[in-house]
């Protein structure tokens, strides 16, 4: 199998290490090509005009057999990124069969009563939410249409090495609190919350890009049970001999 695996975030560190541990032939897509270990590396936009045609001209040399979609675009900015880098991937599609695989999340259910399941409808209101939304709809209707596979894997807040410093529970939370330092974590902290290890939406997505069974409907990533924050930095702390934590 050859998969492409565009974006080299921490998810897609995280699916190409899996596929490249499995032994299939890997190319990762990121703007200036950056290496990967056991993966062929290529420079490419999503969002650029030609990014179909680079796609498919790789697809010519060696088949694809499928597209796994790692990408992300500034906060606040999704709408033009995503419109082009879906129709980017619905083109890819269409003209090669390669299945869609798309690493989502869980902005596009919007405010829930209940905890969030995979049937529930998509009816956020706000900007990213409906954009979110938007480009799984089109993804799925183009696949239905033109025969191809398609499925959005969706996890929670990143938790793990490589979430960073914007993850909830990433570098913000756990590098003063290492440091014996108070913490400023952003909302309740004594909320029930859901933790995605990044390590397990890698396994996740890998998994997608290789089973068809898994095409045709969205999926939700394994992930431990709910912990608030407060529990989240106990155990942070507890593990690492860090004193105990102080949450603002």
């Amino acid at each position: 199998m050859h998969i492409l695996v565009i974006g080299l975030g921490a998810l897609g560190r995280a699916t190409a290490g899996r596929l490249v541990e499995s032994n299939h032939h890997v190319t990762v897509a990121t703007r200036h090509g950056t290496a990967f270990p056991g993966a062929h590396s290529v420079a490419l936009d999503i969002t650029a005009s030609e990014a179909a045609e680079r796609i498919l001209a790789l697809h010519q040399r060696d088949p694809l057999t499928s597209v796994v979609l790692c990408c992300n675009f500034p906060y606040g900015k999704w709408r033009i990124p995503w419109d082009a880098a879906t129709r980017a991937a619905i083109e890819v599609g269409r003209s090669t069969g390669a299945a869609m695989v798309l690493a989502g999340n869980l902005y596009a259910y919007g405010p829930a009563n209940e905890p969030l399941h995979e049937r529930m409808p998509l009816s956020a209101s706000f900007d990213g939410g409906r954009v979110r939304a938007n480009v799984w709809q089109r993804l799925l209707r183009a696949s239905e249409q033109y025969g191809f596979g398609a499925t959005e894997i969706r996890g929670s807040d990143y938790l793990g090495p490589g979430a960073g410093a914007n993850a909830h529970a990433g570098d913000r939370l756990l590098l003063p609190l290492l440091a014996g330092k108070p913490a400023y974590p952003l909302g309740d902290i004594d909320a029930p919350h859901t933790w995605t290890v990044i390590d397990d939406f890698g396994r996740m997505l890998a998994r997608a890009a290789t089973d068809p069974k898994l095409y045709g409907r969205p999926w939700h990533v394994p992930s431990p049970e709910p912990l608030s924050l407060s529990e989240l930095a106990r155990i942070a702390t507890r593990l690492a001999g860090a004193p105990a934590p102080r949450l603002r």
